[in-house]
């Protein structure tokens, strides 16, 4: 196999799947489309901070076990198709329920909700640990930055598109709630499967293995994992406690529309910017990333991760008669950081040994664990005290995570 054919045709496939995956995830979004859902369902900030908490918990103990089964194995395509389809395809089954929706039981239909997302950030949780081993093989490691930048610049643009779909669907007045919510989820589960059919393209080499330990084994282990490598451990201090400030995440769109009544199709504002958020992140992180290395990408990160909160209070506290603009400026904000995550796997390819990528990319959702209450906790701080104190401690959070970013070792 030539080898720059091999490179060539996988870099496309990748990019074409990462464009698909993250425009279909516009139309399946747990921080506007599926909060929004749910709040207008049942009315209940609990099940909010349950929809985000299976989002961390689901993907973090699944990425643990698949990425030490994955780490024996030769070739992660098998799994890459047989697992995204367990966890994309369901989202099917949401959509045609809410367009067909005839249940008075509204909490049940909130926890089925709740269950497909499991599903979903199960199985994109156990994927992380194939799909990052097939990159770090088939992306030149000085393009990596590159390509994760031309992915979220492409998916980004026609996802500014998307997101006009979505505000045109919501502001119909003659489509039903939750038809309209319906209708938008089985578009985004017609591009997911187009997304799995890509990953049949792709050409795979065999990759560096290591044995595979007894789950009693892997779990005494995990600390040595995190002990042995000094500069991994740091970046994953920096991604929990930027997990960890997303008690809020879930909660600003709610607390924008119960709290100063803006329409459902304001939504599609807030995702339009949220895109352009994401573009300039996949931009600025890639070119930062290739040409200073991923800890300067990180910085940049965990700022953006402190000023979603403090716009959050100082709207809620001074500016409450410019929430439009000063929300569409946070889900800005809030893009650059929903599109941090490529960087903390640039920065554990480089950090450890080629046969420990998939390992290490499961105890980077690991660290996600103890960050899936957050959002729970959340729910609970808005029912006793409201949306103040809960936009504070994310704040206290992010700032944390800022401090031990500005300390991260260049692993180049």
């Amino acid at each position: 196999m030539h080898d720059e054919n091999f490179y060539k045709k996988n870099y496309i496939y990748l990019i074409i799947e990462g464009i698909l995956f993250d425009v279909g995830f516009v139309f399946f979004d747990p921080t506007t489309i599926l909060p929004l859902l749910i709040e207008r369902l049942t009315g209940s900030s609990f099940l909010v901070g349950l929809l985000s908490m299976v989002k961390y918990l689901g993907s973090g103990i699944f990425s643990l076990l698949a990425g030490n089964w994955n780490r024996a194995a030769q070739y992660k395509k098998p799994f890459l198709i047989k697992y995204s389809f367990l966890s994309r395809f369901p989202i099917w089954f949401l959509g045609l329920y809410l367009i067909l929706f005839q249940n008075d039981n509204v909490v049940m239909v909130g926890l089925f909700i709740i269950f497909i997302q499991l599903l979903f950030w199960s199985g994109d949780g156990a994927l992380s640990t194939a799909w990052i081993d097939v990159i770090g093989k088939s992306i030149n490691p000085y393009q990596r930055g590159k390509f994760f930048s031309i992915r979220q610049i492409i998916s980004g643009f026609i996802s500014i598109f998307a997101g006009f779909i979505i505000k045109y669907i919501l502001s119909l007045e003659n489509l039903a709630f939750p038809t309209n919510y319906g209708i938008i989820i089985t578009i985004s589960a017609v591009i997911y499967t187009f997304s799995i059919l890509v990953f049949f393209g792709i050409k795979e080499k065999p990759s560096q293995v290591k044995e595979k330990e007894d789950i009693k084994s892997l779990l005494k282990n995990l600390s040595f994992y995190f002990k042995n490598n000094s500069a991994f451990s740091k970046s994953m201090v920096v991604l929990a406690f930027s997990m960890l400030s997303s008690i809020s995440l879930p909660f600003y769109i709610v607390y924008a529309k119960t709290s100063f009544n803006i329409a459902d199709s304001t939504v599609g504002i807030f995702i339009i910017v949220q895109t352009a958020g994401k573009i300039l992140g996949g931009l600025i992180y890639g070119l930062i990333g290739d040409r200073f290395g991923h800890h300067k990408s990180m910085l940049i990160y965990a700022l953006s991760t402190t000023s979603a909160p403090l716009i959050a209070i100082l709207t809620g506290l001074y500016f409450t008669n410019y929430i439009i603009i000063l929300y569409s400026f946070l889900y800005f904000i809030l893009g650059l950081y929903l599109n941090g995550w490529p960087i903390f796997f640039n920065y554990m390819i480089d950090a450890v040994d080629s046969e420990e990528r998939s390992l290490y990319a499961g105890l980077i959702n690991v660290v996600k664990i103890p960050a899936s209450l957050a959002p729970f906790v959340g729910g609970i701080m808005v029912s006793f005290w409201g949306y103040m104190p809960m936009f504070i401690l994310a704040l206290i959070f992010a700032v944390v995570s800022l401090y031990y970013a500005l300390d991260l070792p260049d692993m180049r």
